[in-house]
């Protein structure tokens, strides 16, 4: 967990942060485990290192575990890039089958992403809505992937993308 009230969540490459701003925003624990599922996806996936920013990404987390983090580093963009949209859903489809073998609703997707793009500081360099832009075609990703899913577990098949 990030000491920060800003909100968001980072991974870069072998580990993940929440800041403590996104664990007060967020309703529960399935919205949390939402978050989770997608930052492990990233890291999975190996974004931070095809991003080249995975040094950035690190002490970005490095700077929030402290217990007074300095406000500058999350108030600026620090380097990190947005995260390209080919990226986001890659990790959307990989986070829902991780969310429906944990036994978790995946559902709830799209609500906890559509909250996150309307999160408090969206307009901030690096806000979660602005590294992570919610899109129609994002929306578009989720819906069928749920069907996927939903057609997998309905033939008893192994839930993997």
């Amino acid at each position: 967990m990030g000491n920060s009230q800003h909100i968001n969540a980072y991974a870069d490459g072998r580990r993940i942060l929440l800041t403590r701003g996104l664990l007060d925003w967020l309703n529960t624990d399935e919205d949390v485990a939402v978050v989770i599922a997608r930052e492990i996806s990233h890291n999975v996936l190996q974004h931070a290192k095809q991003l080249q920013q995975t040094a950035t990404l690190s002490a970005m987390i490095d700077g929030l575990l402290v217990f007074k983090p300095d406000p500058s580093t999350v108030n600026a963009s620090n380097g990190i890039k947005v995260v390209p949209e080919k990226m986001d859903q890659e990790a959307d489809r990989l986070a829902l089958y991780m969310l429906a073998r944990a036994n978790y609703d995946p559902t709830n997707f799209s609500r906890v992403l559509k909250r996150l793009s309307q999160a408090p500081y969206a307009s901030q360099a690096n806000s979660y809505q602005t590294l992570h832009p919610w899109t129609e075609e994002r929306q578009n990703l989720i819906v069928s992937t749920l069907k996927e899913i939903r057609q997998k577990q309905s033939t008893k098949k192994v839930l993997v993308p």
